[in-house]
């Protein structure tokens, strides 16, 4: 009953967004997808090339803008981690206190790779060819920070799996699985809205997509702002007999556009790290029929 209330709210909810974005801009949703990078501060025609000092840290932190302010949102993102593991392991205050020492590594080790690049920065910021190149460097780090560091990799987490005791593993685990299911499932529900807004499905198309989504697709490794694209990517390579039946021939014809407009991202995909490469990718663990049991999790969601 839930999993088919949690579908039904899923679809009406892609019904809803596809509505409030209207058809003035249909067919053209999925190039509006990824936001374009700022540039400010870059010289106007007969001035001398300069990237301002403030671009460095838009750049690497985001909204966050600065170093304090990036710093202060990771302080507080570790806290809210540790209450949430504490609500289902019961940590003891040694096992808290081990998780803020792992933590301020994790940011220790970040910071420190920022500085680095930022004295890589200055010297290059006047000269225009060797900044292009050195601005695709500030990506793992851009792409670290808007994760919030505390991935599969991070001494916190290898620290977090290393102090639970076997009751608290299973906790932890059910509560990773919970999330990671919630978040595929919103991740799905984008990818619907999209295709939603441009040729307009009905609830039944919206459930075959669904279903085909789950089924011969896996999710990004990272998610992020191409998540959406390494889905369309995967579901470009399909043979098109497996998809194109889903759809009236009219929309048949916008959809193949989009999905061949995904495939100048494959590049980009993998450098980001978020393409699901190889026969061991991690599978969806949203289940396909709303009333079927949760999938068994392979080694790689343990």
């Amino acid at each position: 009953m839930i999993r088919t209330l949690r579908l039904g709210l899923l679809l009406a909810l892609v019904g809803f967004l596809a509505a409030e974005l209207g058809p003035s801009a249909r067919g053209q949703v999925l190039d509006d997808e990824v936001e374009e990078e700022s540039h400010s501060q870059m010289p106007g025609i007969g001035q001398p090339f300069m990237i301002a000092e403030a671009n460095f840290d838009h750049v690497v932190f985001g909204n966050a803008r600065n170093s304090a302010t990036a710093l202060a949102r990771l302080e507080t993102l570790v806290k809210l981690k540790i209450d949430e593991v504490d609500q289902v392991a019961r940590l003891t205050d040694a096992q808290k206190k081990k998780l803020e020492l792992a933590s301020r590594g994790d940011i220790k080790r970040f910071f420190d790779q920022v500085e680095e690049k930022r004295k890589a920065f200055q010297l290059v910021r006047n000269d225009q060819q060797k900044y292009a190149a050195f601005y695709q460097q500030l990506n793992p780090l851009r792409q670290a920070f808007s994760q919030g560091l505390f991935g599969e990799d991070s001494i916190f987490t290898k620290t977090l799996k290393k102090s639970l005791d076997e009751g608290q593993i299973v906790e932890y685990g059910n509560l990773g699985r919970q999330r990671r299911a919630l978040s595929q499932e919103a991740r799905i529900g984008r990818v619907l809205a999209i295709l939603d807004h441009s040729v307009g499905l009905d609830v039944a198309q919206r459930r075959k997509l669904m279903k085909l989504i789950i089924e011969e697709t896996r999710p990004p490794k990272i998610f992020g702002n191409y998540d959406i694209y390494a889905v369309l990517f995967q579901l470009s390579r399909l043979p098109q007999d497996r998809i194109k039946p889903i759809f009236q021939e009219p929309q048949w014809r916008l959809v193949h556009a989009q999905l061949e407009g995904a495939k100048k991202y494959e590049k980009i995909l993998i450098s980001q790290g978020a393409f699901p490469l190889g026969p061991d990718a991690e599978r969806w663990i949203v289940a396909v029929d709303p009333e079927a049991p949760k999938p068994v999790p392979n080694d790689q969601e343990r």
